[in-house]
């Protein structure tokens, strides 16, 4: 897939889950893949807020999720938006870290460290 693409059944994004929680393929190429995905989030309920920020055990979070459908399934019927994964963690707050549909079997995690030295790099040469 490329670009964003709001019709997205997720399916790109779940298979790089799959792919990294399998060890087929390693979390910089799951981010890779996650650049180009789109990704849903819940709205932030405040006009200030660009993403709905989470705190677990004193690390911050935030959930995406590869299809509008596991977003309302975790997280109820809810306001949305969607970005593409670049967008995403373009944005990000400092020291959050990405949970990506992290009820299922192809979920997986994007620390906020790993956030940080991609946009220092700039998408690692993209």
């Amino acid at each position: 897939m490329s670009g964003f693409d709001i019709e997205t059944d997720g399916a790109e994004l779940a298979a790089a889950g799959r792919g990294l929680n399998a060890g087929s393929i390693v979390l910089i190429e799951a981010v890779r893949i996650l650049d180009d995905c789109t990704v849903f989030l819940r709205r932030p309920e405040s006009e200030y807020a660009r993403l709905d920020v989470y705190t677990v055990r004193r690390e911050q979070w935030v959930l995406g999720f590869s299809t509008k459908n596991r977003l309302v399934r975790v997280l109820g019927p809810c306001s949305w938006m969607a970005l593409t994964g670049q967008d995403l963690m373009e944005n990000m707050p400092p020291e959050a870290n990405i949970g990506i549909d992290v009820q299922d079997d192809h979920g997986f995690f994007v620390p906020a460290a790993l956030i940080a030295a991609r946009s220092f790099t700039g998408t690692w040469g993209r």
